[in-house]
């Protein structure tokens, strides 16, 4: 009996050290579990902070900074940058890749505002000279014809070689103009000036592989066409857009679909470039706030900076409710719907 002692003595230490071994592994492995949700979580949020007191002063390095000080860490476990875009025009804020435990977390932090879901809008179209019944006989004829402007189009890219952006008879870009056209590969003339892609953060090509960035485009500003056809058929006189003299500056941001954070994205580079107008074909936002929507609120900054914002209104309708981007008017026209309807009950009474 003695002598199975020691035996019996080694196995229950090996069985107690193998349990704790078990029981240390598996307090190592529990947080890598659980962090694994959190991982697929992650989503895109743009986020309102207060202005920085020294915003007009800071380089877009340093204004990113301050942005990402409100961030957890700079990467996500797979190596993709949290912050997508550093807005200084469009809104005082970014967007960035969090989960939503992390949102609260940035919530907490002194200066934080407001902070949403990215959503996708999707695109809308609209209609040609012809449609309106102007010609070069009458007083479009007379007119520039945007000789001399900028227009952004923000939507799904250009293609290029479409014979609407051939530079005949265009002029150099005015000095104001701080846009470029650096992207690899891509044909830029006096017609076209800029270009840039924006999706998640990156800059991929900004040719247009679904048309109707190409489309929107030469409505806005095609050069002229003689003998316009269809596959050869149907030849008319010169086709154009609105403003045949106009310069066009190109920022893809539809996929189709168009994101909210990189149309922010979009119209902030285009308020920087230094456009004269920027043209967004693009619906959805029919019943949101304005601070909710990323075209109405894009458009109340351009305007800030002295450009034109258009975007199309009534292309879901003809139902009520149905117009897009109304904010804040149809707000301002609810305060004023309320307060007469007050004013009426009062003399009434």
């Amino acid at each position: 009996m003695e002598q199975c002692c020691p035996i019996v003595l080694f196995l229950l230490i090996e069985l107690l050290l193998l349990q704790l071994l078990i029981q240390s592994s598996n307090s190592h492995l529990l947080p890598i579990v659980d962090e694994v949700p959190g991982r697929h979580d992650t989503q895109v949020y743009i986020i309102d902070v207060d202005r920085h007191e020294q915003h007009e002063l800071l380089t877009d390095g340093d204004l990113e900074s301050f942005h990402r000080s409100f961030l957890p860490n700079s990467t996500l476990d797979s190596g993709e940058p949290r912050l997508v875009y550093s807005y200084r025009h469009v809104l005082n804020g970014f967007a960035a890749r969090l989960t939503p435990g992390e949102l609260e977390t940035v919530k907490s932090k002194p200066g934080f505002l407001y902070a949403q879901c990215d959503r996708h809008y999707p695109l809308a179209t609209t209609y040609t000279p012809k449609y309106l019944g102007v010609t070069s006989d009458n007083v479009w004829g007379s007119t520039i014809m945007g000789q001399g402007l900028i227009i952004g189009i923000i939507d799904t890219g250009i293609k290029a070689c479409h014979p609407s952006f051939k530079d005949t008879d265009m002029a150099p870009p005015p000095l104001k103009w701080k846009g470029s056209c650096s992207y690899s590969g891509f044909h830029c003339n006096n017609k076209i000036i800029g270009v840039k892609a924006f999706r998640g953060g990156f800059n991929p090509s900004p040719e247009d592989t679904d048309g109707h960035g190409t489309h929107v485009a030469s409505i806005a500003a095609g050069n002229f066409v003689k003998d316009a056809n269809v596959l050869g058929m149907a030849k008319g006189g010169p086709a154009s857009g609105m403003a045949p003299l106009a310069h066009l500056s190109i920022y893809k941001v539809c996929f189709p679909g168009c994101a909210e954070s990189d149309t922010y994205a979009a119209i902030d580079q285009a308020i920087k470039d230094g456009v004269d107008i920027i043209s967004m074909s693009i619906t959805g936002g029919k019943n949101y706030k304005f601070y909710k929507d990323s075209i109405s609120r894009g458009s109340l900054a351009a305007i800030q900076h002295g450009i034109v914002p258009v975007s199309i209104a009534g292309n879901d309708g003809p139902d009520a409710g149905t117009l897009s981007h109304s904010a804040p008017f149809k707000d301002a026209l609810l305060n004023v719907q309320k307060h007469s309807g007050e004013l009426v009950r009062k003399r009434a009474s």
